[in-house]
């Protein structure tokens, strides 16, 4: 049998279905055209996409069938707007692309986030039918650009994947006229259909870790940059002394001192705009390792030229905390810090992205207490006196202890006093000793970072000894 069809030039996808019952083993699949006898299509005229080309799956865990939305208004849209600067009317889930949770007829956007199953290897076309415009992302590559005012339009576009779960994210907008979405796809074994709930998903919202969410932030990053004879890996910043502290804007390595045998710790938080998966990109000459939450996320710590490494997380929207530590030993100096998510295409995090908490209130959160005090606090139900921190009389250094409340790490400044040797001590609220450091050359100024991670959440105190004397300030780690 026969059938003939209108063809441009050019690669165009081919699909054969054959089954054998019984009897003989017969198929051959011929072609005729321009130039073309009759004649069992050649080796040479067909082709596949290497599987070193397509996409590999994501495949995250904890999912169930949907998608999430995001949902805006404005005065007016002419385009699919940047969701990531804009802040949504409403959010929730949705079995498949639903139009209907708009609260109007006009002026509104919607973003959809989840993953889209493919069954087998190959090449996918995915096609939206909208008015007015819309966007087709997956893994976040623009595969679907039918972005503009218009009647019901349909456009595609083709891209390799692997078998499994793909980010799909569609954006739509609708500012006058009939109110349309449609969203489908074809491939290898999927005939051009609508996509069905059955093949999107999303990743369950009890899995994602919850925001941080800290108050009083302003735009940035505290850094702490450190020196040594050599670098091999990224050192543990809880057990070294910086060179120097400050804030930068971003991930920026220009505040070394030197273009050798440095390494820099940034900390601070990031903002994410929507729940959902994120993947975070470091690219470094040397070494670097990116924590989110304290939970190490991105492992490229090696000497190395310039070479990029990521990783995934699930991160409920807002601010979480974030930490990238770099270390750079001998030739090119290199860092960037990128991320992906719901509505974030692959990008720098940008500095409106990025928050510290500022000095002001992390200094105003430091209780400092005096030998008159009488220290009762309540810790899973049990009070604790802790009058024998409490001692006596004469002018000790100052001590600023930050970030209060606490996660994964303080920060100690000691200054004034006299140039005589000290003795810090931080006391869980059972008077128990949990870390302690002597400080025998102490010359009216220290500075240190201790790495608080493995410690439970509950009231602590950090104690300094000089002389006989005694500040201590009240300290509160929480989740």
């Amino acid at each position: 049998k026969s059938g003939t069809i209108g063809l441009k030039a050019g690669l165009h996808a081919i699909t054969v279905g054959y089954f054998q019952q019984a009897g003989d083993n017969v198929l051959s699949v011929s072609y005729a055209g321009p130039g073309l006898s009759k004649q069992v299509i050649p080796n040479s005229s067909l082709y596949r996409v290497s599987s070193s080309n397509l996409l590999p799956a994501v495949n995250p865990s904890s999912t169930v069938n949907g998608l999430n939305y995001s949902y805006y208004e404005a005065a007016s849209y002419s385009s699919v707007p940047d969701f990531s600067a804009a802040t949504p009317i409403k959010t929730g889930t949705v079995n498949t692309f639903d139009i209907s949770v708009a609260n109007r007829n006009y002026s509104y956007s919607i973003n959809y986030t989840g993953y889209v199953n493919v069954p087998a290897d190959g090449q996918y076309t995915f096609y939206t039918t909208s008015d007015d415009g819309s966007k087709l992302y997956i893994d976040n590559v623009l595969v679907v650009n039918n972005d503009a005012i218009q009647a019901a339009t349909e456009k595609s576009g083709t891209i390799g994947l692997k078998a499994g779960l793909h980010a799909i994210t569609v954006g739509y907008f609708q500012q006058l006229g009939d109110n349309v979405l449609s969203v489908s796809f074809a491939g290898p074994g999927v005939g051009k259909q609508v996509i069905p709930n059955s093949s999107l998903y999303r990743v369950s919202s009890s899995n994602l870790l919850p925001a941080v969410n800290p108050s009083s932030t302003v735009n940035g990053l505290n850094y702490s940059y450190y020196e040594a004879a050599s670098y091999s890996s990224v050192p543990d910043f809880s057990t070294a002394t910086p060179i120097k502290t400050g804030t930068v804007n971003t991930f920026d390595i220009s505040v070394a001192n030197r273009n050798y045998s440095y390494s820099i710790n940034y900390s601070g938080y990031v903002n994410v705009p929507a729940d959902g998966l994120y993947t975070f990109y470091t690219t470094s000459d040397d070494g670097s390792k990116l924590y989110i939450d304290n939970l190490l996320v991105v492992n490229n710590d090696a000497i190395q030229a310039a070479t990029e490494k990521s990783g995934t997380i699930g991160l409920k929207a807002g601010l979480h905390a974030i930490t990238v530590g770099y270390f750079q030993q001998l030739g090119d100096n290199i860092l960037s810090v990128s991320y992906s998510g719901p509505s974030v295409v692959k990008q720098f995090i940008p500095s409106s992205s990025l928050f510290r908490t500022t000095a002001t209130s992390l200094l105003n959160q430091s209780v400092m207490v005096n030998r008159s005090s009488a220290l009762m606090f309540n810790n899973d139900g049990s009070n604790f006196q802790m009058q024998g921190l409490l001692n006596n009389s004469q002018i000790a250094p100052g001590v600023k202890v930050f970030p209060n409340p606490f996660r994964n790490s303080i920060q100690i400044d000691v200054n004034g006093g006299n140039s005589s040797k000290i003795k810090l001590s931080l006391i869980d609220a059972s008077g128990k000793t949990v870390w302690i450091k002597n400080v025998d050359y102490y010359t009216t100024s220290f500075h240190k970072t201790v790495n608080t991670s493995a410690l439970p959440i509950g009231v602590y105190f950090l104690k300094l000894m000089q002389n006989g004397n005694i500040t201590t300030t009240k300290l509160l780690k929480e989740y």
